[in-house]
């Protein structure tokens, strides 16, 4: 969760809202139903002992652009949800951090 509170900051700091942090799949499912759904979102891989990958289905499902902030290989994941899209390798610069969002929001949905 340390990590998770680091990165709010960080990502406050750059001017982005944040929505957040979730601790399970559960919160993170109930951040997307009561609100409109986020220009972007940054996923854990691992959330407790499950895996984001619905997370990252229901964002897909949305049209929200998401990205990875992971210590895990890519050879580690094989959801199609998870592969494929930009991923931050833990624990990341400020402006590795910085490229990934501006690249996030201004990429057409």
């Amino acid at each position: 969760m340390l990590i998770a509170v680091e990165l709010e900051h960080r990502v406050k700091g750059l001017g982005y809202g944040v929505v957040g942090p979730a601790t399970s799949i559960r919160s993170a499912l109930a951040f997307l139903d009561d609100a409109a759904p986020p220009d972007a979102a940054l996923l854990e891989i691992q959330l407790g002992e499950e895996r984001v990958t619905p997370v990252a289905r229901r964002l897909r499902a949305l049209g929200v652009k998401y990205a990875l902030v992971t210590g895990y290989a890519r050879l580690a994941l094989e959801e199609p949800e998870l592969n494929g899209v930009p991923r931050l390798s833990k624990p990341g610069t400020s402006p590795e951090l910085e490229r990934m969002l501006e690249g996030l929001v201004a990429e057409p949905k």
